[in-house]
């Protein structure tokens, strides 16, 4: 008689949990803060390369951002390190424009550097992966 009931509460409880772990990384993306951004180009193709900080006022921990068509790649990293990011964040800025990229630093408080990337070279870049 017993065996014949049966509720959803496994479902409804996972549903739950998946809802509140959103959440969660939604509120921790929310206190995420930029620092350093650049935009790079070469041809038809963009780069941005931007230091991210885990929390706003803090300069560690932090990450490198090397977004491309693709997908978005975090190349470095630190827990503690202040600088590391940026230094690491500035060296590949340098090793672009070594390859002939062009790469110009954006104003965080300027929203149309964030969607204007900097002016295309003519010529097609360098093999890479």
């Amino acid at each position: 008689m017993f065996n014949e009931v049966s509720t959803d509460f496994g479902g409804t409880m996972k549903q739950t949990l998946l809802l509140g772990l959103v959440l969660s990384l939604l509120a921790l993306s929310a206190r995420a803060s930029e620092g350093e951004r650049y935009h790079c180009a070469f041809g038809q193709q963009g780069r941005t390369i931007s230091v991210v900080y885990e929390v706003e006022g803090q300069a560690a921990p932090c990450e490198v951002r090397y977004e491309k068509e693709n997908g978005v790649e975090t190349p470095w990293s630190a827990d503690n390190e202040e600088g590391y990011c940026e230094e690491k964040a500035r060296e590949f800025v340098e090793q672009h424009r070594e390859w002939g990229w062009r790469c110009d630093p954006v104003d965080p408080q300027n929203t149309a550097d964030r969607q204007a990337p900097a002016e295309p070279s003519q010529e097609p870049p360098p093999e890479q992966d």
